[in-house]
């Protein structure tokens, strides 16, 4: 994991291109192409150009895509995919989401690690009081 081209940048172009419907092998080879090419390659995907390069080297039509993404029905499913993390608590990335439980940053990778191997380290019995905390702020719409 390496710092981004650049803090904070703009994920929108990427983001839409994510959710078009495709295959899923296609999907996984375009979520790995774009999250190496971010957060090990330092590469700016915000950059239409360095984009289309990543997905050209994931075997996909980078012209294609680019050009989908600019279409109504992609940026609804963006729009209903970010409400729906939003719903699920997601408040930043990285964000893993397993068995309802969320993972939120790089120093919760190893913890998600654990959980899957079943290797929790946490007691579920001390949570409790923890699941009672009200947020002291809200998110609301625009």
């Amino acid at each position: 994991l390496r710092p981004p081209a650049s803090h904070p940048f703009n994920p929108l172009l990427a983001l839409r291109v994510s959710g078009i419907e495709m295959p899923a092998v296609d999907k996984r080879r375009l979520i790995d192409g774009i999250y190496r090419a971010t957060w090990a390659e330092s590469r700016d995907v915000s950059n239409p150009q360095v984009l289309g390069a990543v997905l050209s080297n994931a075997g996909l039509d980078a012209v294609e895509l680019i050009e989908q993404a600019q279409e109504d029905s992609v940026k609804t499913r963006l729009r209903e995919n970010n409400q729906r993390a939003i719903e699920a608590g997601v408040f930043g990335v990285p964000s893993m989401i397993v068995d309802g439980e969320l993972f939120w940053g790089y120093d919760d990778l190893r913890y998600l690690e654990m959980f899957l191997s079943g290797r929790d380290p946490y007691d579920p019995s001390r949570l409790g009081p923890w699941l009672q905390v009200r947020p002291s702020s809200q998110r609301t719409s625009q």
